[in-house]
Parts: C-alpha cells; sequence; structure tokens
C-alpha cells in the first residue's frame, strides 16, 4: 500500500460508507488519490433478516505493470468507521487463481494462499495457511495447482468466461479452495433467478443476470448454504447473498451485500 493510499484510506473511513452518498465517495477518491491507486468498488453488508448494517468495504486497485502485478486491496470498516479487516489480492498468471492474504485485525485471525512456484522436479502448488487467532498454531496445507479452479475473486473472472454456456442453462463444476478450512471443494454453478434480492427491503434489485454456486457433495449442501451473485445489464457484480467469511464478531454468518462501482476511466 502506497502512503498516499494509507492517508486517503484514514481520511475516507470516518465517513465514506455510511454518513454520506455513494457517488461523493468516488468523486473525493478521484480527486485526492494518486493515479496509483483507484477506488473501484464499494460494498455495503446488511443482515438479510433485518437489513441491519454489518460492514462496509472498499475495493482499492493498483493495475500491474512488467515489473509488478496487480493488487487489490480491500478494507472492511465497521459501521463507527473502525477499520476491522482488511484482504490484498495479487495477481498470478491465471486469471482465476490469485494470492491471498485476509487479516482480522482485532482477532488476529489470518488466512492465506500462495502459489508456490514449478520446478522441472516439482509442479506447481499452493499453499494453503490458517491462523485462529493471535497467537494460535498456524495450520497450513499446500494443494497441487491443477487440483484447483478458482481462488477467491477469480470466480468473477471464472463466470466471466462461462458466461454464454451459464446463460444457455448449463450447470457447470469448478474446484474452488477454502484456506480457512485447508481444503479445495467441488462446487455447482448454474443460473438461478434473481427473486432471492425479494424478501429484502433494502434490495436495488438492479441484477438481471444471477448465478448460484452451491456445494456439488449433497452432505455438504445441508450445512452449507449456496452463494447466490447477482449482476446488472453490463455483468457487473451487484447482488450478493450467502456465507461471509469477515465479520466484525468472528462469526461465519450470512450477508447480503450490494455492490457500487466507480466511474469507467474511460467514460
Amino acid at each position: 500500500m502506497s502512503l498516499a493510499g494509507t492517508a486517503l484510506a484514514i481520511t475516507l473511513q470516518a465517513s465514506s460508507c455510511f454518513t454520506q452518498p455513494i457517488d461523493v465517495t468516488f468523486a473525493q477518491a478521484h480527486s485526492q488519490n494518486t493515479r496509483i491507486e483507484q477506488l473501484k468498488l464499494i460494498g455495503i453488508a446488511r443482515d438479510p433478516e433485518n437489513s441491519e448494517l454489518r460492514y462496509c468495504e472498499q475495493h482499492w486497485l493498483t493495475e500491474g505493470n512488467e515489473d509488478q502485478p496487480q493488487q487489490v486491496r480491500i478494507d472492511y470498516f465497521t459501521p463507527s468507521g473502525e477499520r476491522f479487516a482488511l484482504k490484498r489480492l495479487t495477481s498470478t498468471d491465471s486469471r482465476y487463481h490469485y494470492d491471498v492474504l485476509q487479516q482480522q485485525l482485532v482477532s488476529g485471525e489470518t488466512q492465506s494462499v500462495t502459489r508456490l512456484a514449478a520446478s522441472p522436479e516439482h509442479p506447481a502448488h499452493l499453499r494453503l495457511k490458517y491462523q485462529s487467532r493471535h497467537n494460535a498454531r498456524r495450520r497450513q496445507k499446500t494443494l497441487r495447482l491443477e487440483s484447483v479452479d478458482i481462488v477467491d475473486s477469480g470466480l468473477h473472472f471464472w463466470i466471466q468466461d462461462h458466461w454464454h454456456q451459464l446463460e444457455q442453462g448449463q450447470r457447470l463444476q469448478a474446484t474452488l479452495v477454502s484456506p480457512r478450512h485447508l481444503l479445495a471443494a467441488k462446487a455447482n454453478i448454474e443460473r438461478r433467478g434473481c427473486s432471492f434480492t425479494d424478501a429484502i427491503p433494502t434490495a436495488r434489485r438492479t441484477s438481471e443476470h444471477c448465478m448460484s454456486i452451491a456445494p456439488s457433495n449433497f452432505l455438504l449442501r445441508w450445512s452449507v448454504p449456496a452463494l447466490r451473485l447477482g449482476y446488472d445489464a453490463k455483468r457487473r457484480l451487484r447482488d450478493y447473498l450467502g456465507l461471509t467469511n469477515i465479520s466484525t464478531d468472528g462469526s461465519n454468518r450470512a450477508v447480503y451485500v450490494q455492490y457500487f462501482h466507480g466511474p469507467d476511466k474511460r467514460e
């Protein structure tokens, strides 16, 4: 993170998510920030049952070049404006795989995914690490890269690249990694209706295309509810409903997240 980006995040954290219009926040970021980092996405997370505010997330993009990979920094803030968690995504040579570092600042929970370079003797691997709290034992596991289709936000690009198949009603399968559980599991990904937002009072209902991501394993489906993702006509993520591993109290509860996109710099 650059010093300018850090200073701007501190400046915006108290007011950006809940006390001023979203478009004002994007305008402030555009006018105050350097060209290195761009505020691209803001998410407002609520309890899907009562619409109580849970947290806000800000996605800051640093473009890559020949010397540096692309990075995305995600800052998470409580409704009172305190940053309680962060995530850093670093691009690799695959659109579907990111190096990931996620930290809960209060509890110390840390999880990461790191791609290990291949050699003539050893194929490429992913190293998963998880630490439940400060001073807890750090656990880790190594998986063969070829056994994992998607890491974290690589799901977005996977869906984009398989959009037409999903729109035609095909049920596709991919293997997703979970650093918290130190495993990779197969999931069914398919198009579903967008009615999942109907019961949420604060939903803007701007999604026109919706996807479901559910465990392929029958037993897992009983304990892990499907994720629901909603996209607008431009294929931009607008709605998320499902469990989250980011929370202010450390619980693994369901949230409904509305996403707001910054202005396209080409516009």
